[in-house]
């Protein structure tokens, strides 16, 4: 059984209008506590302090983690953090209604196939000169 198009979309308008669920008991794991805490972990570095130390801080203040582990999941952080802005900015720029169509980009390696035209004895001729001449096929392969 198959869903309609329009049915997809009111879907997915739904979705986008749904609210961000943030329930502080749930328990998370290193990755999203540190996805948490970026603000504050680079503000301490740019106070000076070293990931060494602010990796220390974590880990006496119970969250068990290395400098190099804090450093690669701040790394993903900023990579993450980066997506949910094009997403957010792609939901705020999307009109509720349905989508225009999107005329596709031209590459340059296309406009050259365009630009190429057969002529009356079935070879191509092409908008840019080449020295090169290809030959009819043989018979003796």
């Amino acid at each position: 059984m198959g869903i309609k198009v329009a049915q997809v979309e009111e879907l997915r308008q739904k979705l986008l209008e749904l609210p961000e669920v943030d329930d502080v008991e749930r328990e998370v794991n290193k990755l999203e506590a540190v996805r948490r805490m970026a603000d504050a972990v680079s503000l301490l570095k740019k106070r000076g302090y070293s990931m060494e130390k602010i990796a220390e801080i974590l880990t006496n203040g119970g969250l068990e983690i290395s400098a190099q582990t804090l450093k690669s999941y701040l790394t993903k952080a900023k990579s993450k953090s980066r997506t949910k802005k094009r997403l957010k900015i792609a939901a705020e720029s999307f009109p509720s209604s349905t989508p225009e169509k999107v005329t596709p980009k031209v590459s340059s390696k296309d406009s050259k196939a365009q630009s190429n035209e057969k002529t009356n004895d079935g070879s191509l001729t092409s908008a840019r000169s080449s020295s090169f001449i290809p030959r009819d096929d043989s018979d003796d392969i």
